[in-house]
């Protein structure tokens, strides 16, 4: 059995270099949210000596609130904001040759894409925009889903191991208090039980960097899983 553990990387918090050797994929902050050319740079080239896969992790242009405030934005304002982060994403990793291999939304976009149809293709269209046909990651069910299943792109169900379900696939908000997993000993317990439950098929587990523990949290899932039969490594790009 085969599991692949993602991180959100690039984003100027938490100890990447530590956690890369934990995880089997990464997304890397493009501009939206936080990001600039150096970051995404140094990002790429420590995911490659890594052999780690890397993906496009883009936000609502949205730098005061970290891409965690939902926006109104124009179809086509969103569009072009996106454009420019996956644009931005690719020159870098063309400059390190090391091809992108996904997309996964960040914060308030992640979540609004789930509910809402035109999200969900602007989100699709601005991969053929930037003429990347890359794998998506998202919510285990939704618009964005549907979207991606349309357009005839690989989607990949994501689960949290350090984030609490209100019901399944249902994170709690970040506003309520308790929302995010901080104890190492209980995210192991909860990216086993997702990794394992075959009725919600998840493809990928992730883990926050910004996460208090972070590093301890990624070595005791890391550890829970393979100790249990799993295989941490990146689902093949097709």
């Amino acid at each position: 059995m085969q599991i692949d553990l993602n991180a959100d990387l690039g984003e100027g918090c938490g100890d990447d270099a530590a956690l890369l050797p934990y995880v089997s994929s990464c997304n890397i902050a493009c501009g939206g949210h936080v990001g600039d050319d150096i970051s995404m740079h140094t990002t790429l080239e420590a995911a490659k000596q890594a052999g780690v896969a890397a993906g496009a992790h883009p936000s609502y242009p949205d730098k005061t609130g970290f891409g965690r405030r939902a926006m109104r934005l124009s179809y086509s304002s969103l569009l072009n904001s996106l454009s420019e982060q996956l644009d931005a994403l690719q020159a870098r990793a063309m400059e390190v040759a090391f091809p992108l291999t996904h997309l996964k939304p960040h914060g308030a976009l992640y979540h609004h894409a789930r509910a809402d149809a035109q999200t969900a293709r602007c989100i699709v269209e601005s991969l053929s925009r930037c003429d990347l046909e890359l794998a998506i990651v998202g919510p285990e069910d939704g618009e964005l889903m549907l979207a991606a299943h349309a357009a005839g792109l690989i989607y990949r169900k994501e689960g949290f191991v350090d984030r609490r379900y209100a019901a399944v696939g249902r994170l709690v908000s970040r506003d309520e208090p308790n929302a995010v997993l901080a104890s190492p000993g209980e995210c192991a317990e909860q990216a086993l039980a997702l990794a394992s439950d075959r009725s919600r098929t998840i493809d990928t587990l992730c883990l926050h960097g910004d996460t208090e523990h972070a590093i301890q949290i990624a070595a005791r899932v890391h550890r829970i899983l393979t100790e249990s039969g799993f295989s941490i490594g990146a689902p093949a790009h097709a």
